[in-house]
């Protein structure tokens, strides 16, 4: 009877939680973990775990009760874990063997998991940044094979969030993408700026070829432009460059609409941009002096690397730029002893955005 008592205070205790949305603590974590909660408690002690070892020392305890829901909502929380605190990454990096297990539980449950649930959870491992390995290719072709026979019942939102965790993986996939690219262009009408821009990011990143979608897109993309954050733009400019997309319409649309907007931009953002419409051949000496002000009121936060991404379209067409155009020229050369920067050209989109629904 006590025993029961005692279960039944840590149920309570934990929909006291959920309910108001508190975050647990390591130790009552620790408290609740002394026997098995039920299902939706489970999800949400995992949804809270405070660190990365606190979430592992669950999957450890409990992963026999685990379901397809506790699968993704673990690596979920582990991504995002990853992605807000560099120390939590840094740990996973340097104990690449602590995740050992929880791999190998997932790959036997990838057949079970829906398209949401898959979506998130290739999502969550790439995100950790230690997905990219050799012992991971077993997950990720368990990811593909499970994936490709339901692709139809995914979102956009779970499309572009699979294609994204195998870029940022460098993990190749030919016939998973050729597929996403065919179930995307049925629904090009759908798409949201930052699906768009996910997407074009993912296919370039991978260096799959897909010129009907990444043609499709830049389409997409210039219809949708004064809806774009700063984020898309120069995520969905860096990428159709990059890959050498057939799409004009785009480039010139940005070309004339960047100006405007280029005080919204950081530092990656307008390097970013100004570097695509560079390579797409768009960035006139009369485009770089527009973005010049915005560029120089944002040099103190530029990393050497943003600097020297900058610099290429500037260096192209030195010999027309303004006075204040040139100016920018000679910084990546002053700084070049300084550290990098954590993105630059093509990391925009390495962070990702937000899992789709709840795990």
């Amino acid at each position: 009877m006590k025993s029961a008592l005692l279960i039944l205070t840590r149920v309570i205790t934990l929909k006291t939680i959920m309910r108001r949305g508190l975050r647990l603590s390591t130790r009552s974590l620790s408290s609740a973990l002394r026997s098995t909660p039920p299902p939706a408690a489970l999800t949400t002690i995992l949804t809270r775990a405070p660190s990365a070892s606190d979430l592992l020392r669950v999957h450890e305890r409990h992963h026999e009760a685990f379901n397809a829901i506790h699968v993704s909502a673990f690596w979920v929380r582990l991504g995002r874990l990853a992605r807000g605190c560099s120390q939590e990454r840094a740990w996973l990096r340097a104990n690449p063997r602590a995740v050992e297990h929880s791999r190998e539980c997932t790959i036997d449950m990838l057949p079970r998991l829906d398209s949401r649930e898959l979506a998130n959870t290739a999502h969550g491992v790439a995100s950790t940044g230690v997905g990219s390995a050799l012992p991971w290719s077993e997950f990720w072709s368990g990811v593909a094979s499970s994936a490709l026979p339901q692709l139809d019942r995914f979102s956009a939102a779970e499309l572009k969030n699979t294609v994204w965790a195998f870029a940022t993986a460098r993990t190749r996939a030919p016939a998973l993408f050729d597929d996403v690219a065919a179930e995307t262009m049925s629904r090009l009408e759908q798409l949201r700026p930052e699906e768009v821009a996910m997407l074009a990011w993912a296919y370039a990143r991978s260096g799959h070829e897909a010129p009907a979608l990444l043609a499709s897109l830049g389409a997409v993309a210039e219809r949708q432009l004064p809806q774009y954050g700063p984020r898309e733009l120069a995520s969905t400019a860096w990428a159709l460059a990059h890959a050498d997309a057939a799409a004009p319409g785009f480039f010139d649309a940005l070309a004339a609409h960047l100006p405007s907007r280029a005080a919204e931009l950081g530092p990656t953002e307008l390097a970013s941009a100004a570097w695509g419409l560079g390579r797409a051949g768009r960035a006139t000496a009369e485009l770089l002096d527009a973005l010049a002000p915005a560029a120089r009121a944002a040099l103190p936060r530029f990393g050497t690397r943003n600097l020297a991404t900058l610099a290429t379209p500037y260096s192209l067409s030195a010999a027309s730029l303004g006075e204040p155009s040139r100016e920018l020229l000679l910084v990546p050369s002053a700084r070049s002893a300084r550290g990098t920067d954590s993105c630059g050209a093509g990391g925009l989109m390495t962070a990702g955005t937000s899992p789709t629904g709840g795990g």
